[in-house]
């Protein structure tokens, strides 16, 4: 009987730690983004950058999100239920749709977009890495001004960048004048 309960205590110590293990790879896994990004030649750095853009730019506002969800066609039919499913959730909880990249944790919101790469036995995924591929090109292939279809023009200077760069440098101009006065006192 002894012998008995100590197999099946190494048998269940054994199958937790499997589970455990189970576990662990699927939350490790990259996301799905991650490595769509790394296909099309993204390092961390570059995907990181690209995340800031987007955010920067307003392309995690809940409205501006779906149109291009919908306008890149690259989910297809389920264009509706992936932005309801995998995104939305995620913008809502990162705060992406303020536009401000020093609110967002990117390392986060980059290691969850799209969801995992691998999944829970009970879990399947509505989004493959080819579509996000599609939906990254879509994007990068159009302007920030949502004119869809038209290519980015590098030697035009967006409205948005114009109105970040001037925030940023009220806000640099307040922290100079915070120090000015600390080194006073």
């Amino acid at each position: 009987m002894i012998r008995a309960i100590s197999k099946f205590i190494t048998f269940c110590a054994i199958a937790m730690m499997l589970i455990l293990a189970y576990i662990k790879n699927v939350n490790d896994s990259p996301s799905i983004y991650e490595l769509a990004a790394k296909n099309l030649g993204f390092n961390h750095e570059k995907r990181k950058t690209l995340l800031e853009v987007f955010i920067i730019s307003g392309y995690f506002k809940q409205d501006k999100a779906l149109e291009d969800i919908l306008q890149s066609k690259a989910f297809g039919e389920y264009s509706t239920i992936i932005f309801k499913k995998e995104l939305l959730p995620l913008i809502d909880q990162s705060k992406a749709y303020l536009a401000d990249p020093f609110i967002v944790d990117i390392r986060a919101f980059e290691h969850h977009l799209f969801g995992r790469s691998k999944f829970y036995f009970w879990k399947s995924s509505t989004v493959n890495i080819s579509q996000v591929e599609n939906w990254l090109l879509y994007i990068a292939h159009n302007d920030f001004t949502k004119n869809t279809g038209k290519i980015i023009n590098i030697s035009d200077r967006e409205s948005w960048l114009d109105s970040y760069i001037q925030s940023l440098n009220s806000e640099l101009a307040d922290l100079k004048k915070l120090k000015n006065t600390i080194s006073n006192i």
